[in-house]
């Protein structure tokens, strides 16, 4: 069992938590579960009224679950719908979707958010002030620091009123964690992340019903009067002579629902939350239930202590609904429609695609189940659960809404009934991968080249496998698409994430989009996930866009608290543009991430040039097509060496090389690429361990440009050349606009390298399951999908998916043209 200092790190929370406003139904709480089959996120809990919402936490997911359940945040959070996000902790696993979605409110006209957290939440803000680019809509109030509240809010020094109006009054208790063994408490100068809060709700009074019989007897008629004795004023009986006041026709009033949100993230935070005041007067002796629901976000790890049970009970009859990590067994999938999608790729190709849907597996160890006494109430987190608060006559749980269990099988066989010339296509496709495994590298195998399903277009490059494959293993390198879309994440790809897996040798990250860890969960499930994130050696960021990065925060802080167990952190190498320093230190005063950090530029063949003693030469790259202009005439990028005016970074560069030695790599060297200010692409090449006067095999990744020439020809040979595709051929103005590549010139750009395989990415939202596919591609291109997982020995394969993917979502492709573009950044 894990260190419980460590519950806060290692715990993956089960739900995204909706407090909602109906006009049909009353106010109601819902379970809306981000990470209830992954855990990966915190809760987020949103009080909904007509004219004013709450927002309580946005952490990684946020904007793609809003995606999948159709809730459009610009429109929902807009016109002052939304006017506050309160967080329950200042770190990356509450907070990590809100620069995603503060990116996405951006541009709304009027919006008006105030952020607030307990600690120092400027941390927080300055971290994204860096590529946030309008930040004079929202508003920071912290209401802590150092576990004190702060003097405005110092009336009661146990809780703190933050907001009071004619909806809601909403309070803050805080919770610091305590150490025995630091012999320190509350005394303690705290981390903005180490500091939580605890949240009461209280409605206001509930008015009793007005009796009609007693106004009667009373000599009153129906009309103006029985308004005027509803909303609390006094009348004179018909005939003049008699004062009738509210109370004598209108039943008693009723206290107004109350709801608690706990997070109580480590086993150190439990005497905190015993001891605070703050929260006794909600306490009752006689059992009767003072709080309507409390909701737990606190992890299994804590809920199961029975200290913390036993201050469970003191709420009498409460409701209690469990969201915390490891308190739910659901396996069913939040993101069901990219699990569909998923369990009929993984059917078509369960060697590209491994993973058949999500939530298939559960580890024992991470269900820690709540030991329920008779005198607690206890309802498991479901996703869409329902409690409704108002009205008082329908107080309590609705599973109306909660969605069947998934199944991949129904979608593998809806897929047979709808489409039947797939199963024979599928059938020989898993025949020829399985006939290759058994085969010497010889020549690449082939569907039939007369057959319908193979239509590709004819290529004169050769057939014959490269001498840097023979020279590899199965199980020596593999790569994991964990986001293949661009701007923001959708229903179907998150952003941009590839996992290099290097199995002995640990592994890297090449961009680190929003969602990352989670897409890790969803491929390697929680214990080989956390073998994965701990064995992180590297991670490369192509550009200062959030969704390349905005998920970095994260891993780092997953990795140094899985780490934190052992006491030995060595910090991990971060690679990337000169402006994620100013990120990186920023998060780092919120949540310690464990992190070096080298500037791109540093990894540069001109800077390798300068460290072998010769002078800056000067960069230019340019568009390859000369038909097409830029901004401005042809568009040429030029960067001459002023990125190392400060001098070369000597032990930045040591400490690459060491990593790269011990990921069995021989360089990693950035390119400057045409996208936006210091955007790089890598290429990346192997030590041939068979041979070591041979180049190993080599893998180039664009990030997001234009086509571009100095990368092609630092990519020349490639064994594997992934190059962004935003846009199909038809969208040539936006390409050039938005500085992306076309399918055609991404096609073009590796044909140029003499890549033996290109595998197109970054696909715009505007093609949410598949991009067109056209006479562009050639016999060595592959399109890549979400937690497609490829072994470089079956690199010879990979195109002989187009024709089964193409019949797959053959019905999609003319949908997905009416979809509006997304925002490419």
């Amino acid at each position: 069992m894990r260190d419980p200092r460590e519950a806060s790190a290692t715990s993956r929370f089960d739900s995204l938590l909706f407090l909602l406003c109906d006009a049909h139904s009353g106010e109601l709480l819902q379970i809306f579960g981000t990470g209830m089959d992954t855990g990966e996120t915190s809760p987020c809990v949103l009080l909904f009224f007509d004219s004013k919402r709450f927002v309580f936490n946005a952490g990684e997911g946020l904007q793609r679950f809003c995606q999948e359940n159709k809730i459009k945040l610009s429109k929902a959070w807009n016109g002052g719908i939304v006017d506050h996000v309160l967080l329950t902790r200042v770190c990356s696993e509450t907070a990590g979707g809100l620069a995603g979605a503060l990116l996405t409110l951006a541009g709304d006209v009027g919006l008006t958010l105030n952020i607030w957290g307990p600690s120092d939440l400027q941390c927080l803000i300055t971290a994204m002030s860096t590529y946030l680019p309008n930040a004079s809509f929202f508003y920071t109030h912290a209401f802590g620091k150092d576990g004190k509240l702060l003097p405005e809010h110092a009336k009661d020094p146990n809780i703190a009123v933050l907001l009071e109006d004619d909806l809601v009054k909403i309070s803050a208790v805080l919770l610091v964690p305590f150490s025995d063994k630091q012999g320190e408490g509350s005394s303690k100068k705290f981390r903005p992340g180490d500091v939580a809060v605890v949240y009461v709700c209280e409605l206001p009074e509930v008015r009793g019903k007005f009796d009609p019989v007693k106004a009667a007897a009373l000599g009153l008629r129906p009309g103006r009067k029985y308004a005027l004795l509803q909303s609390g004023t006094s009348v004179l009986s018909d005939d003049g002579t008699t004062e009738i006041l509210p109370e004598s026709v209108m039943e008693p009033s009723s206290p107004g629902p109350k709801v608690i949100l706990v997070d109580c993230p480590t086993m150190f935070h439990i005497p905190s939350l015993l001891t605070a005041n703050g929260l006794k007067g909600l306490y009752t002796s006689d059992g009767a239930a003072s709080v309507a629901c409390i909701v737990h976000m606190s992890p299994a790890i804590v809920v199961n202590d029975s200290k913390y049970q036993d201050w469970m009970r003191l709420f009498g009859s409460t409701e209690h609904i469990l969201a915390g990590s490891g308190c739910s067994n659901s396996l069913s999938p939040i993101l069901k429609s990219s699990a569909k999608i998923l369990s009929k790729l993984n059917f078509a190709c369960p060697y590209v695609f491994p993973v058949p849907g999500y939530g298939y597996e559960s580890s024992k160890n991470q269900q820690i189940l709540l030991q329920q006494q008779n005198n607690l109430s206890v309802t498991i987190a479901k996703n869409l659960l329902k409690f409704r608060l108002l009205p008082l006559s329908g107080l309590g749980m609705d599973g109306s809404s909660v969605p069947e269990a998934f199944d991949g099988k129904v979608h593998t066989e809806e897929l047979i009934e709808c489409v039947p010339e797939i199963l024979p296509l599928t059938e020989k496709l898993k025949e020829f991968w399985k006939a290759y495994g058994s085969k010497d590298l010889v020549e690449e195998p082939w569907f039939d080249k007369g057959a319908d399903s193979r239509s590709l277009s004819s290529s004169s490059l050769t057939k014959e496998i490269p001498d840097t494959l023979k020279a590899i293993g199965r199980k020596e390198v593999e790569l994991i698409f964990l986001g293949t879309g661009s701007s923001q994440p959708s229903t179907y790809r998150n952003v941009s994430a590839i996992y290099v897996h290097l199995f002995a040798n640990g592994g890297m990250l090449l961009d680190c989009g929003e969602g990352t860890y989670g897409q890790l969960l969803r491929r390697y499930r929680v214990f080989r996930t956390d073998s994965v994130v701990a064995g992180l050696r590297l991670i490369w960021i192509s550009h200062i866009h959030a969704d390349h990065h905005g998920g970095l925060s994260r891993i780092l802080s997953v990795r140094r608290q899985l780490l934190s167990k052992s006491g030995n952190v060595e910090p991990l190498l971060v690679v990337g543009p000169k402006l994620l320093k100013r990120v990186l230190e920023a998060y780092d005063m919120v949540e310690d991430l464990g992190v070096e950090f080298l500037d791109c530029s540093q990894t540069t063949l001109e800077a390798s040039d300068i460290a072998a003693g010769g002078q800056p030469k000067g960069f230019v790259s340019s568009i390859v097509s000369g038909s097409q202009e830029g901004r401005s005439g042809l568009m040429q990028w030029v960067q001459r060496g002023y990125h190392l005016r400060n001098g070369l970074d000597e032990a930045g560069r040591s400490k690459l090389q060491d990593t790269l030695q011990a990921l069995g790599l021989s360089s990693l060297v950035s390119v400057p690429v045409i996208h936006c200010p210091h955007a790089f692409g890598v290429v990346l090449e192997a030590q041939n361990k068979a041979d070591t006067s041979k180049a190993g095999w080599k893998l180039a990744y664009s990030g997001d440009t234009r086509p571009c020439k100095a990368f092609i020809e630092a990519s020349y040979g490639a064994t594997v050349f992934i190059h962004e595709a935003t846009f199909e051929d038809g969208m040539s103005e936006e390409a050039v606009s938005k500085m992306h590549s076309s399918t055609h010139e991404a096609i073009q750009a590796g044909a140029l390298a003499r890549a033996y395989r290109t595998i197109l990415t970054h696909f715009s939202q505007r093609y949410s399951k598949v991009p067109v596919f056209d006479d562009s591609y050639n016999d060595r291109t592959c399109v890549a999908f979400d937690l497609m997982s490829i072994d470089l020995v079956d690199l010879p394969l990979l195109p002989s998916l187009i024709p089964v993917l193409k019949l797959l979502f053959k019905d999609d492709q003319a949908e997905e043209q009416a979809v509006p573009e997304a925002v490419a950044q």
